[in-house]
């Protein structure tokens, strides 16, 4: 791809992560991201249709760069899937509350679910002979931890919070 498209595409998204500090992805326009970005919204649809577009490939960024370190694990675990997800989300964010803002079934949190099945059933506390109702029960308890940590600053170590789940799942089984 154009270096020129590249960088201006980094600005942009770059541009959409500052404004998450602020507000959520919802309240955003393209107007105020065009300018936080400098560029003109002319660019702006040359790239994308709205402002969820440029967020989508946010995010599909963050989960091919969770899915490359959990593949690149040398030692497989729960406890390693963990790590790689509570430093993801720390190093990002505002994505990470943006995704969480928009509820615990939106297109994001599937996605990530849907890649991250493999480790979800069996190899981290999710035994694939779950039902639904058990399913959404630790997803939503999981999700809902993950929420108010991240809205609380991201204080807890990712130890602290991998003992939190300790006490409710069936870690290292």
């Amino acid at each position: 791809m154009d270096k020129r498209i590249l960088k201006t595409k980094e600005k942009l998204q770059s541009a959409l992560r500052i404004l998450l500090e602020k507000k959520d992805v919802s309240d955003i326009t393209v107007s105020s991201l065009c300018e936080v970005a400098n560029i003109n919204r002319s660019t702006f649809y040359v790239y994308y249709s709205n402002i969820q577009d440029c967020f989508e490939e946010i995010t599909d960024s963050i989960m091919d760069e969770m899915r490359t370190l959990l593949q690149n694990n040398l030692n497989p675990s729960q406890e390693g899937f963990l790590l790689v997800y509570f430093r993801t989300a720390r190093k990002y964010k505002n994505v990470f509350l943006a995704i969480h803002r928009q509820g615990v079934h939106n297109s994001t949190i599937q996605k990530m679910v849907d890649i991250n099945n493999d480790w979800l059933h069996g190899e981290l506390f999710i035994p694939t002979s779950s039902n639904r109702l058990e399913y959404n029960f630790i997803f939503s308890g999981f999700y809902g931890m993950v929420e108010m940590w991240l809205q609380n600053g991201c204080k807890e170590s990712d130890e602290q919070l991998i003992n939190i789940l300790k006490k409710f799942y069936v870690v290292n089984r």
